[in-house]
């Protein structure tokens, strides 16, 4: 590797990074506004009086971001142990 692609490697890395960061701090955000609604209001108020798309949106996303991370939780623990984790974002689309 030169060290041409070190360097361009080693900005995706910190990019990498930040984002990350970024995408923690606006999950915080998410967690505490999911956070006041589970204190205000039941699971059944919710489910009875909210309206349904917004529900469903929010819903949505939560299993997106849950499917995100435990994919990546996944290769993680395959990192760590000396595997090769398996993205399947890697496949071809069919």
């Amino acid at each position: 590797m030169s060290s041409r692609n070190d360097l361009s490697d080693h900005l995706v890395v910190l990019q990498l990074n930040a984002d990350l960061r970024s995408a923690q701090v606006d999950l915080l955000s998410a967690q505490c506004a999911t956070d006041r609604l589970r204190l205000r209001f039941s699971t059944d108020d919710l489910a009875r009086h909210s309206q349904r798309d917004l529900l469903r949106k929010a819903a949505g996303s939560a299993s997106a971001l849950h499917e995100f991370y435990s994919t990546i939780e996944k290769a993680v623990v395959a990192v760590e142990s000396g595997a090769t984790p398996h993205d399947p974002t890697d496949e071809p689309a069919q």
